[in-house]
C-alpha cells in the first residue's frame, strides 16, 4: 500500500482553493494539477509499504506523543519546490499554524524510523496545488495571494494513495482525533 500521513482540509475549504486556482489553473498549461478531492497538509510521505509496514504505521497513529488539540491554520501565498532551478511542485503556503505543524511533524518523523528514510530536508509545511509538467509553461505564481482559507486542523490521517490514470485518490484508513 501506497501511504501517508496528513492534516485533511474541509472540504469546503478545499472547494474555496480550487475555484480560487481557477484562472492560474487556465493559464498554466505546463502543469499537472491535483483535484480538490486530494487537497491535504502534507506530513510524511511513506511511500510503499508491505502488510507489516501498514500494520505499524497504524499503531504510530495513536502513539501518545501525537495526541493534541486542535489549532487553526491559514493558506497563503504560492510557492514552489525546488526553490531554485526548475521547479517540479507548486505548493500553498501556511501564512498561520505552520509553527503547530512543525511541531507535530517533529513529533511524527522520528517514530517513522525503519518504515521511511529520514527525510534530509527540512520540513516545509504546506498543500501540494500541481506537479510541473513543462516550467517553460509555468503561470505568474506572484499574481495569487491566497484564498483566504482558514480551517482547524483536528485530526492527523494516515492515507492510501490509490493511483489511476486520471489521478490519483486517496483513502483514510486510520486517523488521530484531537481533543479540545
Amino acid at each position: 500500500m501506497r501511504a501517508f500521513f496528513a492534516f485533511p482540509i474541509p472540504e469546503e475549504i478545499r472547494e474555496r482553493l480550487w475555484q480560487a486556482l481557477e484562472p492560474l489553473r487556465r493559464s498554466g498549461r505546463g502543469v499537472s494539477w491535483v483535484g480538490a478531492g486530494q487537497l491535504h497538509v502534507t506530513l510524511v510521505f511513506l511511500g510503499e509499504l508491505d502488510e507489516s509496514g501498514v500494520s505499524r504505521a497504524l499503531e504510530l497513529i495513536h502513539h501518545p506523543t501525537l495526541s493534541g488539540v486542535p489549532f487553526s491554520v491559514e493558506l497563503g501565498g504560492l510557492g514552489r519546490f525546488p526553490e531554485r532551478g526548475s521547479p517540479r511542485v507548486i505548493f500553498a503556503r501556511l501564512a498561520q499554524g505552520a509553527e503547530e505543524c512543525r511541531a507535530f511533524h517533529r513529533r511524527l518523523a522520528p517514530l517513522t524510523e525503519g518504515l521511511v528514510a529520514p527525510e534530509r530536508r527540512p520540513y516545509t509545511p504546506h498543500v501540494t496545488l500541481g506537479r510541473v509538467k513543462s516550467p517553460g509553461e509555468l503561470p505568474d505564481l506572484e499574481s495569487y495571494d491566497g484564498a483566504g482559507a482558514r480551517f482547524a486542523v483536528e485530526r492527523c490521517v494516515l492515507f492510501e494513495s490509490i493511483l489511476r490514470r486520471e489521478g490519483a485518490v486517496y483513502r483514510e484508513v486510520g486517523a488521530i482525533d484531537f481533543i479540545r
